[in-house]
């Protein structure tokens, strides 16, 4: 993680005119990943998923191996936030940057004019 990269791409996110949409924990830098995952009941629809998105990536040239199971339980499990690391750095600093760049896109109207 490049803590210097990270700020700059938030400040570029935050000052630009448009609303500013993070993911899941990017505020902090999470280290979790964002798996595809599901809990599909019907085994059918579970197993066309399944094979569909190992299908997907497989044309993209990913090995069939690595490609995560949605309905595996632990797909979801991987994707949970460690919400405990927002406290620790570097993910404190970062979570602190970005509290800072909204307070500035609110402070000053102009960073939230479309018309810019």
């Amino acid at each position: 993680m490049n803590d210097g990269l990270l700020k700059i791409a938030a400040a570029l996110i935050f000052t630009s005119p448009f609303v500013p949409m993070l993911f899941q924990g990017e505020e902090w830098a999470a280290s979790s990943p964002f798996q595809y995952f599901t809990d599909h009941q019907d085994p059918e629809l579970a197993r066309a998923v399944s094979e569909g998105r190992r299908a997907e990536f497989t044309a993209f040239g990913w090995n069939p191996d690595d490609i995560p199971d949605p309905q595996a339980p632990e797909t979801f499990q991987r994707s949970k936030l460690n919400w405990q690391e927002r406290e620790n750095e570097p993910h404190a600093d970062l979570l602190d940057w970005h509290r800072r760049l909204i307070h500035l896109r609110h402070n000053h109207p102009a960073l939230r004019n479309q018309r810019l």
